[in-house]
């Protein structure tokens, strides 16, 4: 909680900060507002033997970012409400797992409206009997100009590093892989 609290009090400072800089055109610090879907699988696999069984799903994430920068090069950094949801193969049920998501990124602008980003990810779950997740984040954002803001349409790529079911007696590692499909408004 205390590193959710220290992240979120550096965005609002930074959010503070890229308010009061010049036109949204030459800001250094951009604020935005996203929301979208996103695609699950859980995979376990184990080193020995091939586990077979993963879970997919579906959920759905919002909240706010920065983009750090001038020109081509910069960074982005997000805090998202993410819900992701899953079926368990045998039940056909579908589960939910709820955390605050923080990618942060390097973002290199190919075209003027086209960019790619890479980095990592933190995860921290807000369920009860949930794991804390981290892992490698990398996409493809594009950038629309509007009157006095900016429609922005990302999609990523995360790819968990960390074993989701932590030390078992039968060596199963789960790890979260997901495609998240945002849009916001970039101010």
């Amino acid at each position: 909680m205390k590193l959710f609290n220290k992240s979120f009090g550096i965005l609002s400072c930074l959010v503070i900060a890229g308010a009061f800089s010049a036109s949204p055109a030459h800001a250094l610090v951009d604020f935005s507002v996203k929301g979208g879907v996103n695609l699950n699988t859980f995979s376990a696999s184990r080193g020995d033997i091939s586990v077979s069984g993963s879970t997919s799903g579906m959920g759905y994430m919002g909240g706010i970012g920065l983009d750090f920068g001038v020109g081509p090069i910069g960074a982005v950094a997000d805090v998202l409400y993410t819900q992701r949801g899953y079926k368990l193969t045998p039940t056909s049920e579908t589960e939910t797992a709820t955390s605050i998501h923080i990618p942060v990124q390097a973002r290199f602008s190919i075209i003027p409206m086209l960019s790619l980003t890479g980095g990592a990810y933190f995860a921290k779950t807000l369920d009860d009997n949930g794991k804390d997740d981290m892992g490698l984040v990398a996409g493809v954002g594009l950038s629309l100009p509007l009157a006095v803001t900016s429609l922005t349409l990302e999609a990523r790529y995360n790819f968990g590093t960390k074993n989701l079911l932590g030390a078992n007696a039968l060596n199963i590692e789960m790890k979260n892989r997901s495609i998240d499909i945002l849009a916001g408004l970039t101010f």
